[in-house]
């Protein structure tokens, strides 16, 4: 009898907090519409965003919803079989993809674009996790392994060249490499690589060089490489405590770089201020929370690992893309998750949410290759 009322009160702590992390999700996106709004109101079609972006959500809630009703097993029995069709998208839009802003990483059906490397969020953690929490993933070997499946993933996004989902997926890696406690020895002797890696791309796209130095001295070419830096200062400037009125973001609208993606915290902040930017970071901060607490309450170990890491790629991700736009990081092309335009980025972000919350209904199990009557 005490075990069943211990089990009740497990279940309903993990429903609880599924329930914190569905509102703060659902809080998040509306507050995404009515920024891509603004962010684009004075425009020639000013519904024409948030009308689309409207649409994703619906649908992307719809993928929740159907992503959390199916079990966990599965997604972790087809991950290899996802992961291997999402590398051959990454490698065939570098051939046949449509070229946007100088990065060829969309797959265009008429005026819809779908980004193949916003899919691979989930199903690279889910990989990452499944490989961590297996009993020889602290080999060599299989350490090994796993590098050469995230390099599958990555290379191809590095071709197109995608700096900012490049250091996502790396974020990614690390995030479940850390929290599997895996040897952080073997980090250390990865950062030879990373830094010629790093040199190699510098030397190849100088325009990376070129903000990287705006960022560190805007004033030097204020109509050049610092000109985001200082787009941005002046939008944050203009948001003040309680921003502008709704409709009239005046700056976002005019002269920030894409307001409504990679610049969407700056825009945020024009319209809702301070205030706003606050609510926005709680909301992540939430998420991540809620996350955590499921993670800490599930039996098992693969479970475990992709709500935290699920929860905290959203959260850093997040922090990146905020601290671009309050210029304390170099820019780079990051969305800001549940908050900027686009369906890709917005449906594989609920994707990842509805995995986390099928992951959570698994109290008892630690099989995850077949159903539960059979694993017992």
């Amino acid at each position: 009898m005490s075990t069943e009322r211990n089990e009740g009160v497990w279940n309903s702590g993990i429903g609880g907090a599924a329930a914190f992390l569905t509102v703060f999700v659902i809080i998040a996106a509306m507050m995404g519409c009515l920024q891509v709004w603004n962010a684009t109101s004075l425009g020639e079609h000013p519904f024409y965003f948030v009308l689309r972006q409207g649409i994703w959500g619906l649908i992307g809630f719809f993928v929740l919803y159907r992503a959390s009703l199916i079990p966990f097993y599965v997604y972790c029995k087809f991950v290899y079989t996802a992961a291997i069709f999402l590398i051959c998208m990454l490698f065939l839009v570098l051939f046949v993809g449509t070229s946007v802003n100088g990065m060829r990483g969309w797959f265009s059906i008429g005026s819809i674009f779908i980004q193949p490397s916003e899919f691979v969020k989930p199903v690279l953690l889910l990989l990452l996790c499944v490989e961590f929490s297996s009993p020889d993933s602290m080999k060599k070997e299989s350490i090994l392994r796993l590098t050469l499946f995230f390099l599958a993933f990555a290379l191809p996004v590095a071709m197109q060249p995608d700096i900012g989902t490049l250091v996502v997926y790396c974020a990614g890696f690390m995030i479940v490499y850390w929290l599997s406690g895996a040897p952080v020895i073997y980090m250390i002797f990865s950062l030879p690589v990373i830094v010629g890696a790093a040199g190699i791309f510098l030397i190849k796209y100088p325009y990376i060089w070129n903000r990287l130095c705006g960022f560190w001295n805007p004033e030097a070419d204020p109509l050049g490489s610092g000109w985001h830096i200082r787009q941005f200062q002046v939008t944050l400037a203009r948001g003040g405590w309680t921003g502008s009125e709704y409709g009239q973001s005046i700056w976002s609208n005019s002269y920030l770089p894409l307001p409504h993606t990679d610049s969407a915290f700056a825009s945020l902040i024009e319209s809702s201020g301070a205030l706003g930017g606050v609510l926005a970071l709680i909301l992540i901060c939430g998420i991540a929370l809620s996350a955590f607490f499921m993670a800490s309450n599930v039996a098992g170990r693969t479970e475990r690992l992709f709500i935290a890491s699920g929860g905290s790629l959203i959260f850093v991700q997040s922090l990146i893309h905020m601290g671009v736009n309050v210029a304390i990081i170099p820019p780079s092309g990051i969305t800001l998750p549940l908050f900027s335009y686009g369906g890709s980025s917005l449906i594989s972000t609920l994707f990842c949410v509805g995995i986390i919350l099928s992951a959570a209904k698994n109290t008892r199990r630690n099989d995850l290759t077949v159903p539960p009557e059979q694993s017992k």
